[in-house]
């Protein structure tokens, strides 16, 4: 392998390393799923090339050094969140700077090696909290390679890898721009016939600079909405005015204490008793299905007594106050077991 090849490999395997270095401890990116395209073109370096002719006499031994070529093409993918999936067309062209033959070094510029692969690949975004956005990726497929030698050509189809390094800044949510370094190589190929012989062990091995520009399709993610717990309901507003015989008296959770509230509207019953001259007051207690049956009936019994000695401190007897208990039976509100319901944690007067 030439000192030119080597280096060139050292540099790829050099671009790989940075750009993992750069990426180590970023978070995943949160990416919009969806379609994009794009196009992409720069320089392509060539490595040095060795082959041999084979003109059915004599095998010489050859070896290519190229000048620096171009490349570019298209590319589509679908964008799964931070990982992508692409399919791309890439053509590349580079012509022959000298000819290194049987040792002996002279120019040539008569010869030129082009290729248009259409690849698969796999790539990763990296989020760094920014605009701009690395990656990371390798693919493979094939390549329909072409050899121009001294007024002579011909072509064959090869299988393909390639490694993928660049990074994106987004210039809108839906267009970005690039930079991307990629590492494009196909084995040895037998039997080009150029040059009246056979041209063999032949490889195309080159490193490709690319600016590009991709076009997202669709919109990106709404920003996500913080979740705040709703304050509990505010007691209901109290009975309306044709309810005169009939009020409600709410009660906090698992609490048999008379709110400031609650005394007000007991206030409100025990004077409609007293104008209405009633010889009896039904006191009906309730609970919300928060506790187990057993408890929430003692609990509804202590919040019908809760309000009947309220009564009493207002001048209605307590022989004349009948107390009743329906724990959780009789909801105001149906709910499934284990609800905290304000509305059930009650207690019902009825002025008959």
């Amino acid at each position: 392998m030439s000192a030119h090849s080597i280096l060139f490999r050292g540099a790829s395997l050099g671009a790989f390393a940075l750009a993992l270095s750069l990426s180590a401890g970023a978070a995943q990116a949160d990416q919009t799923p969806g379609w994009y395209m794009g196009v992409l073109g720069g320089v392509n370096l060539m490595e040095s090339t060795d082959a041999t002719f084979d003109d059915g006499t004599s095998v010489l031994s050859d070896a290519f050094d190229y000048k620096t070529g171009f490349g570019g093409g298209a590319l589509v993918g679908y964008d799964f969140g931070s990982f992508r999936l692409q399919g791309d067309v890439i053509y590349r062209r580079n012509k022959v700077e000298s000819e290194t033959l049987d040792g002996a070094d002279e120019p040539f510029d008569s010869a030129a090696t082009a290729s248009t692969a259409v690849m698969l690949s796999a790539l990763y975004d990296i989020d760094t909290g920014t605009a701009f956005t690395p990656y990371l990726g390798a693919g493979v497929g094939g390549a329909k390679v072409k050899v121009d030698y001294d007024g002579t050509s011909d072509s064959q189809w090869s299988f393909a890898y390639q490694g993928v390094a660049g990074v994106n800044y987004d210039i809108t949510s839906n267009l970005l721009i690039g930079t991307e370094y990629r590492y494009f190589a196909t084995p040895n190929q037998d039997d080009f016939g150029v040059d009246g012989g056979n041209q063999s062990s032949f490889e195309t091995n080159s490193h490709s600079f690319f600016v590009g520009l991709t076009y997202k399709f669709g919109e990106a993610a709404p920003a996500p909405v913080p979740v705040v717990a709703a304050p509990p309901p505010p007691p209901p507003a109290p009975p309306a005015p044709e309810l005169a015989r009939s009020y409600l008296v709410f009660f906090d959770w698992n609490s048999a204490s008379v709110t400031t509230e609650a005394a007000s509207i007991i206030s409100e019953a025990a004077k409609a008793a007293q104008q209405l001259a009633v010889t009896r007051v039904e006191l009906t207690g309730h609970a919300d299905r928060s506790g187990t049956p057993a408890y929430n009936q003692k609990l509804s019994e202590k919040r019908g007594a809760a309000v009947k000695n309220a009564m009493v401190q207002l001048g209605i007897p307590a022989d004349q106050i009948i107390v009743i208990g329906k724990g959780e039976a009789s909801p105001l509100v149906p709910t499934a077991d284990g609800v905290r319901e304000p509305q059930n944690r009650r207690v019902e007067i009825v002025l008959p």
